[in-house]
């Protein structure tokens, strides 16, 4: 069952200092699934977060591409609102995201 919130201890991986308490949450999440399966934790990285972010407000603000079957939710079209690059890696590089 989910639950809304998470017990504690709130921390398993690193968190960036601008992250919000849904993205503190999220990971959270991850890594005590990812705990349960024997694996690791994972870190979350603040340009990965930005990108995420402005696509979700990109969706929030353009659900009209969406509801119509115009893109999958993974897209953006250049001609929405708060357009930030078509596919995952060019919002990534537009928030700063190097693949080294």
């Amino acid at each position: 069952m989910f639950s809304p919130a998470p017990p504690e201890p709130r921390q398993l991986g690193t968190l960036p200092m601008e992250a919000s308490s849904e993205q503190a949450d999220a990971l959270w999440w991850v890594n005590t699934y990812r705990h349960q399966a024997g694996l690791a934790p994972m870190n979350q990285i603040q340009t990965i977060n930005a990108a995420a972010s402005a696509h979700a407000l990109f969706v929030d603000a353009n659900p009209q591409f969406y509801t119509e079957g115009q893109l999958s939710l993974h897209q953006e079209s250049s001609v929405g609102v708060g357009f930030t690059g078509e596919s995952f890696w060019e919002r990534m590089t537009v928030a700063g995201y190097l693949d080294e």
